[in-house]
């Protein structure tokens, strides 16, 4: 009888980054041929049996005696890892089945701002939450740095205090001080690191740079107002009506004394 697929098993295998992924493949009647791994972007033999063809040590066959299941398990998968997979058997012609492996990545975020200003004397506050690319109850080990020096697991004593809670870790610190400011980044294994930066200032900070808005200045307007400018008016025109009746009293004498003059000349002749 002719070595034959199970076509139960599901062609479309799904993990994350780091976490074990296993194709199976049922082949019934096997008899004395051998099945082979390959990987289909280069045509790689990954595995012949139970004996690997690739250094790459991440890739290995199962198979249980006298089980008609031959599995592709791969370690700590990687992005790069995604594509079509083959299980092939060494009849003449050969036959194969092509399974789909996707590796996806786990997203990692801090909340809140990326940017953190405070006074010192208060407590810094990180949460950092694993958004997984499928529903996963497997635990996610959380690791926090400061400035690249390790923080949690602690290597040596510090100010953080660490607490868990399945797809997220909050790291507390209390009373801080200006050497608290820094980078701060949490690493949950299998997934890309997220990071915030922390400024810890001796005063009061202000509301704005707390909410990360800067405040940009008003411009301020001069005015003079309308009973100003009546006034000066006023007061202008006084001056100038003043002006104009002491100039005219200056002069009357001497023009009564021209106009006599006149009047002399033309009488007396």
């Amino acid at each position: 009888m002719q070595p034959s697929f199970d076509n139960v098993t599901d062609t479309d295998v799904v993990t994350s980054v780091g976490r074990m992924a296993y194709i199976h493949c049922r082949v019934n009647h096997l008899g004395s041929r051998v099945v082979t791994w390959l990987r289909q972007r280069d045509g790689h033999v990954l595995t012949a049996g139970l004996f690997s063809y690739t250094t790459d040590q991440r890739f290995t066959s199962l198979h249980a005696e006298g089980s008609s299941e031959w599995i592709l398990k791969i370690t700590s998968p990687q992005v790069r890892d995604s594509g079509i997979y083959e299980c092939q058997v060494s009849t003449e012609p050969k036959i194969s089945k092509s399974f789909n492996l996707t590796v996806l990545e786990s997203r990692t975020a801090i909340d809140g701002s990326k940017d953190i200003h405070m006074s010192a004397g208060n407590n810094l506050n990180l949460t950092c939450t694993v958004t997984l690319p499928f529903e996963d109850n497997y635990p996610f080990p959380f690791f926090w740095y400061h400035n690249g020096q390790v923080l949690y697991p602690a290597v040596t004593p510090n100010d953080a205090h660490v607490t868990m809670d399945g797809d997220s870790s909050r790291l507390v610190i209390h009373n801080v001080k200006t050497r608290h400011s820094g980078n701060y980044t949490c690493a949950p294994e299998n997934a890309r690191p997220s990071s915030v930066s922390v400024y810890v200032l001796t005063g009061e900070v202000p509301a704005a740079m707390q909410h990360g808005e800067t405040n940009s200045a008003s411009p301020t307007t001069s005015f003079i107002s309308t009973s100003t400018l009546t006034t000066i008016s006023s007061t202008n025109s006084t001056s100038t009506t003043s002006h104009l009746l002491t100039s005219s009293t200056q002069t009357m004498p001497l023009l009564l004394h021209l106009l006599g003059v006149l009047v002399a000349l033309v009488f007396g002749r």
